[in-house]
């Protein structure tokens, strides 16, 4: 017998399972077949199905089965639901097979067979419900399946089973495209990226996923035109080159859009906005566009964009609040770390700014290290770490930019450091003196790098971060005008940014385009910088009424220490008194008086009101500002309106330049204009020393241009170095320079050293070019001079002076004067001309000139009767030509002395000067060769000394050998020259012995023997880079004294005389 006593129990929940089971086993399709998984380890698992439709084996996949006798059934009868606990549904998550969820509703029946099954993929619940997000301490899960899905044994669920299967294969797809993409990924990195990539899919929504699954024609994925991504996809690209206005666009039909937006698009969207508020200068709105952007995505890179956004303003208006920041930026995303490092920075902690970069990836890690150096004062290591990143970024990013950014700013401070004054305030148009100008041209040239890249990014916002910069080195290279177009575009496309609208107006200032200087100032936020530009720039632009009413309402907020306040003062005022408003001129005077620091701009101000009311009185005015000048300890304002307003071609005020000169020097470099005005002065000076030092000083401002350049070479040639002066020439010409002092200075070294045709060649080019009457008329004069000197018969000569004729003024001296002197030696060289019709004009011409002109000293007029002998005409020249017979009286007793042997005269201080019947020295010589030994007045005298010694090599070249005619002469014809050139190295031949050579080979007026002196001339041509050609140095003239010896034994004895310990006459 069984024994009594307790038993165990199956309990509720037991009868519930069989239940279901019975239900389930007798309700399941046909073509299942059922493998029970219970007692093993599948946990959450009650079969594992196999179907078999057509006695094949198709499809495996599991079932959790659920019984209930209390279902849980939704209030629109639409879903049955039923709680699970959350690790269950936590391990369901990481099956790969489809798992499906069959609840039994046993309540319907007692019967279990007859009692309703209904069914839901597990995996379409797992996403409703978003198991990703469940919270860690959740205990049970509610998942539902629809009553519409009723299992049946006629349900056929094989459509469901092999779409859930091939959504599992899907992803070993996945994996195997991405191992044959990466192919040296390790396993687990690959798994790790095809996560990313479908949480990536999950995140960006339908409109993301409809794009990736369309056509595949496209090399990218583009979402579809209209749906919000569309629009935001369109504003990024229109931000991407900052069309702004086409971004809002875009922005604003995407705000319209926004009902359905995954929280990405939101995101994104509100992220867009604050990027267009910064770009649009709106930083203040852009913050809580940023802080949108992260509510709804808590992303690092929309939480650095709301700091950043916070830091540019409170920067400027609380920067004791900064540290409030630090709080926001926690994390170890790099974003996070790179802007709690510039934070650091701009709160000056900068050895904390280093420390928090170090783990930075680069090139992120070298641009916040090179920014706190930056910040720091430190622009040497700012470079280093500039270099560093941009050569390991590629480009394509944000930082690559601020690199070039940084980088130019780098260099343009170490380029400026090199200033020989600190200018802490403004740098002057034309430069600091002093710069390096290698390293001023590294730093154009980096700023030129972030130009373009800020140009091909469309302007963007950080324009703003190089714009002083970029006027200031391009004012100091002499790039002003080309830069313009650049600052203009930049301008339109950005109107809204006022660092590259100063940056406009100054160089346009400069470049004295007033009006578009006028139009960036008006741009700009009204401030007193602003208002004194306005006054400034309506005064140059004739807007007189405008400058002065403007000014007058304003002078009361303005900034009397400002650096301009003076400049506006004195423009205002002289628009006052020329819209006969003198009593606030006087007024507005009268307030640079009262102020003691101001007194130099009182004066100016008085000097232009004097010049307004009467030119006449320029010269009490100059005279006046000179000792207001002088009295206030010479101010720089006054220095620099003294420099422009006195003549250079005057001796007295060349004398004053230059020592004004010297002043501005040591506060600014010389512009273009201003060099070639101290240059003029120079000249004028004939300081031939000092204006060489000028022009290869760093005085100048870089490339100033062709004018000085000429004149380096016009000084070159005075201090005796022509070769290196023609090969200075030489360069200015072949770059198709119209320098009116280069080319006269070329066309003298040419036509003195028998480069005739090269001459004729650069004034033919010059001619082509010229635009204005008065360069045609220097043209042609020149190709005149230089053709009849080579071929006085030419026929050009005739059209030339006739050319000449139309292009002078016959009211001014000099003009007509060398027209009649060109027609009248043209005309002796052509053989058809009309003698009759020419005479005729020239006389007429001629007549009216000694009319307008009687006492003219080019041409001078006298009558000889047509019947007059032979003796009355050579009285009569005589006459005309100022020789009388007491000149003639003493050249024969020089003559007769020469010849008896009582006097004695230098053999090349003879011809013309003691024998009259010889033309040149070369004609001496030659004459003296074939003389008897009885005509003494022609031999070379031989003056032994009897104790003469010959002196060492070492001291023979200790100085320069300078060779007279007589010496030059001897060496030809022993032919030696090319040896006593190899002996010295370097001889010396008078400027103007090379002068009278090159006359002496004209052959219309040169010598009697010409074809020896263009021997000679054509041997010294091969050694002119060995022949210094000096001229007496300024101060130092005889030339009242030695007239008649002739130009070159003049010019000998003043080089002698000036520079004894340097040249050794032979």
């Amino acid at each position: 017998m069984p024994v009594d006593g307790p038993l165990p129990g199956t309990g509720v929940q037991h009868d519930i399972n069989a239940d279901a089971d019975r239900c389930f086993r007798a309700r399941s399709p046909r073509n299942w077949r059922l493998q029970s998984l219970e007692g093993t380890d599948d946990y959450g698992f009650d079969y594992q199905v196999q179907t078999t439709p057509n006695q094949q084996a198709t499809d495996i996949f599991r079932i959790q089965l659920k019984g209930t006798r209390s279902p849980t059934i939704t209030a629109d009868k639409a879903y049955i639901t039923i709680a699970l606990k959350a690790s269950t549904v936590r391990y369901y998550d990481r099956a790969v097979e489809p798992v499906l969820l069959v609840i039994c509703d046993l309540s319907v029946d007692p019967e279990p067979i007859d009692c309703p099954l209904y069914y839901v993929w597990i995996r379409d619940e797992l996403l409703r419900i978003n198991v990703a997000e469940l919270p860690v301490d959740q205990k049970f899960v509610t998942l539902r399946a629809p009553t519409a899905n009723r299992l049946k044994s006629a349900t056929d669920l094989s459509e469901e089973i092999r779409h859930q299967n091939k959504l599992s294969r899907a992803g070993h797809t996945l994996s195997a495209r991405a191992e044959q993409t990466h192919p040296g990924m390790q396993a687990e990195e690959r798994l790790t990226m095809i996560q990313c990539a479908v949480q990536g899919i999950a995140a960006r929504g339908a409109t993301f996923m409809d794009a990736l699954a369309g056509s595949q024609e496209q090399h990218w994925v583009s979402p579809a035109i209209g749906t919000l991504a569309w629009n935001l996809s369109q504003a990024r690209t229109e931000l991407r080159v900052n069309a702004l206005s086409r971004a809002l666009i875009q922005l604003d039909e995407s705000e319209s859009k926004l009902g359905n937006a995954t929280d990405m698009e939101l995101a994104e969207y509100w992220c867009l906005r604050g990027n267009w508020n910064v770009e649009s200068g709106f930083d203040q709105a852009a913050i809580p566009a940023y802080q949108e952007a992260y509510k709804a995505k808590a992303l690092p890179k929309y939480l650095a964009a709301w700091v950043e956004a916070e830091i540019r303003i409170r920067f400027e208006s609380s920067p004791e609040s900064l540290s409030e920041l630090h709080d926001l930026l926690q994390g170890s995303d790099p974003v996070l770390i790179a802007t709690r490092s510039r934070l650091h920075a701009v709160q000056g902690n900068y050895e904390l700014a280093f420390e928090v970069a170090e783990p930075l990836p680069e090139p992120q890690r070298s641009f916040v290290k090179a920014f706190a150096h930056w910040l720091s004062g430190e622009p040497a290591e700012t470079l280093v770490y500039c270099e560093a990143g941009l050569g390991i970024s590629d480009g394509s990013d944000g930082t690559h930019q601020l690199l070039l950014l940084l980088k130019a700013r780098a260099k343009f401070a170490l380029a400026v450091a090199t200033a020989s004054t600190v200018s802490n305030d403004r740098i002057p148009p034309s430069g600091l003196p002093g710069v390096d100008p290698t390293l001023l041209e590294g730093a154009w040239s980096a700023i030129s790098d972030a130009v373009s890249s800020l140009r091909a990014a469309g302007w963007d916002s950080n324009i703003e971060q190089i714009a002083d910069i970029w006027a200031a080195t391009a004012s100091a290279l002499g790039k002003a005008q080309a830069t313009l177009p650049d600052l203009i575009e930049a301008t339109r496309t950005r109107p809204s940014l006022p660092n590259i609208h100063e940056a406009l107006r100054a160089l346009a200032t400069q470049s004295a385009d007033f009006n578009l200087a006028l139009s960036a100032n008006d741009s700009l936020p009204e401030s007193a910088d602003q208002q004194m530009w306005a006054t400034l720039l309506r005064y140059e632009t004739g807007k007189f009424r405008l400058c002065w009413q403007g000014f007058r309402s304003c002078l009361a907020s303005l900034d009397r220490s400002h650096p301009l306040f003076g400049s506006a003062v004195i423009a205002a005022s002289l628009s006052a008194h020329k819209m006969a408003q003198p009593g606030f001129a006087k007024e507005w005077i009268d307030v640079l008086e009262s102020q003691p620091e101001l007194k130099d701009q009182a004066a100016l101000g008085h000097f232009y009101l004097a010049l307004e009311m009467s030119k006449l009185a320029k010269n009490e005015a100059l005279r006046t500002l000179r000792s207001q000048y002088e009295e206030l300890n010479r101010p720089l304002s006054i220095a620099l309106t003294l420099f422009h307003e006195f003549d250079p071609t005057d001796s007295e005020h060349a004398r004053f330049c230059v020592q004004l000169a010297d002043q501005m020097t040591e506060h600014l470099l010389l512009s273009p204009s201003m060099a070639a005005r101290l240059g003029m002065a120079f000249v004028t000076l004939k300081d031939w020393q000092g204006l060489l030092e000028l022009c290869q000083s760093k005085r100048v401002r870089v490339e100033p241009g062709d004018r000085m350049a000429a004149f380096e070479a016009l000084a070159l040639d005075h201090l005796g170095e022509t070769e290196q002066a023609r090969d200075r020439l030489l360069g200015i010409l072949a770059s198709g320079s119209d320098d009116q002092v280069a080319l006269n200075t070329y066309v003298t070294i040419a036509t003195r050293c028998g480069y005739v045709t090269d001459a004729v060649e650069a004034a033919e080019r010059v001619f082509e070019a010229a635009k204005s009457r008065h360069d045609q008329l220097e043209c042609v004069k020149l190709l005149f001079a230089l053709i009849q000197f080579s071929d006085p018969t030419s026929s050009r000569l005739h059209e030339l002076a006739i050319r000449a004729g139309d292009l002078v003024d016959q009211k001014v001296e000099f003009q007509e004067g060398s027209y009649l002197l060109m027609h009248l030696s043209a005309s002796l060289g052509v053989a058809d001309l009309d003698v009759a019709i020419d005479r005729e004009q020239f006389r007429k011409r001629a007549d009216t000139f000694f009319q307008n002109f009687p006492n003219s000293r080019m041409l001078r007029r006298g009558e000889i009767r047509e019947d007059s002998s032979a003796a009355e005409l050579v009285e009569s020249l005589k006459a005309l030509i100022g020789i009388t017979a007491d000149h003639e009286a003493f050249q024969r007793r020089l003559e007769r002395g020469l010849q008896q042997g009582f006097t004695v005269i230098p053999f090349s201080w003879r011809p013309r000067f003691v024998l009259s019947s010889i033309c040149d020295v070369v004609h001496l010589w030659e004459t003296a060769k074939v003389s008897s030994r009885d005509d003494r007045k022609y031999h070379l005298t031989m003056v032994t000394d009897v104790y003469w010694q010959p002196r060492d090599a070492q001291i023979l070249r200790q100085r320069l050998p300078l060779l007279d005619w007589t010496a030059l002469l001897v060496l030809h014809d022993l032919d030696l020259i090319d040896k006593v050139i190899s002996f010295f190295g370097k001889i010396a031949i008078a400027k103007s012995t090379m002068e009278e050579l090159a006359e002496f080979t004209n052959p219309f007026y040169g010598s009697p023997i010409r074809g020896k002196c263009l021997g000679l001339q054509q041997i010294l041509r091969r050694h002119l880079a060995s022949i210094l050609q000096p001229s007496p140095p300024d101060g130092l003239s005889q030339a009242s004294k030695l007239a008649q010896l002739g130009r070159s034994n003049t010019q000998i004895v003043e080089i002698c005389a000036g520079e004894p310990e340097r040249f050794r006459l032979y």
